[in-house]
């Protein structure tokens, strides 16, 4: 009977090491590995992380590490400027506010007490363009690039950001993993090389209409190279939604003529 027990006990031990990745080392702040080993939380619960029981080492440090959830915009809010985040814990060594499902990029690196009982973050809402934000926080108890453990102390919360004025993009804009809506003005469009819709346009009508018969998922993939699918236009452009917008759903050859014309014109009045 004792033997069964121990069986049993060491198969379970073997499963939670192959879901947590066993030994190997946990993936470190800022990395696009997947979740070192950890215990997930939600909400304001709090959370120590699991850690291989045969390293009385890592026992140690599990016991000395947790980290829960102190203040944070409700999911589904809509925050303004600048709001406090916060994390309580021990042992807290590296806090950032992360988007969802990855380590990159780092939408936020918070501030540790001395006593590493704390930490907060003064995000500002306007370093990101008006939209849709998913984001999470997680906790590390390593310096960031070393590894370590870490707890999701704030699972992924969708935030409405809706400053005004609207922010101007700073930088790239942001992937749609992360921020499935942003909103954006027209002479925020980064600049791409409109090349490609010129020599588009230099083809005669009946070669023009072939490729928009034949080839038009490169059409559209060309289209969505200068204006993403999830980027709306804030204020709409008088006179370039509309054959936009039915270029890439119809495909119809006047439309596209019209859409990519504008989009040439805008792309060589930017600045490269």
């Amino acid at each position: 009977m004792k033997s069964g027990i121990q069986g049993f006990i060491g198969a379970c031990i073997c499963v939670l090491l192959a879901g947590c990745g066993g030994s190997e080392p946990t993936a470190s702040s800022g990395s696009s590995a997947s979740l070192p080993s950890t215990v997930a939380v939600s909400g304001n619960e709090t959370a120590t992380s699991a850690t291989s029981p045969s390293s009385a080492q890592s026992r140690t440090a599990s016991e000395s590490f947790s980290a829960m959830l102190v203040d944070a915009p409700a999911d589904g809010g809509a925050p303004k400027g600048t709001v406090r985040l916060q994390v309580r814990g021990s042992g807290l060594e590296n806090v950032e506010l992360l988007p969802t499902g990855s380590y990159t990029p780092k939408l936020g690196i918070f501030t540790v007490s001395a006593d590493k009982t704390s930490a907060w973050l003064d995000f500002d809402t306007t370093s990101l363009p008006n939209g849709v934000l998913l984001a999470r926080i997680v906790a590390f108890s390593a310096p960031a690039g070393q590894g370590g453990m870490a707890v999701e102390v704030m699972p992924t919360r969708r935030w409405e950001l809706f400053n005004d004025p609207q922010p101007a993009l700073q930088g790239a804009i942001p992937a749609a993993f992360y921020m499935p809506q942003v909103f954006l003005t027209m002479a925020d469009l980064p600049y791409v090389n409109p090349q490609p819709l010129s020599d588009m346009m230099a083809l005669g009508d009946a070669a023009y209409q072939q490729m928009l018969t034949s080839d038009g998922e490169r059409v559209r993939q060309t289209l969505r190279s200068y204006l993403p699918a999830h980027v709306v236009l804030m204020p709409a452009p008088r006179g370039f939604s509309g054959p936009w917008d039915s270029c890439l759903q119809s495909l119809g050859a006047s439309a596209c003529r019209i859409a990519m014309s504008s989009m040439i014109s805008v792309m060589n009045n930017k600045p490269h």
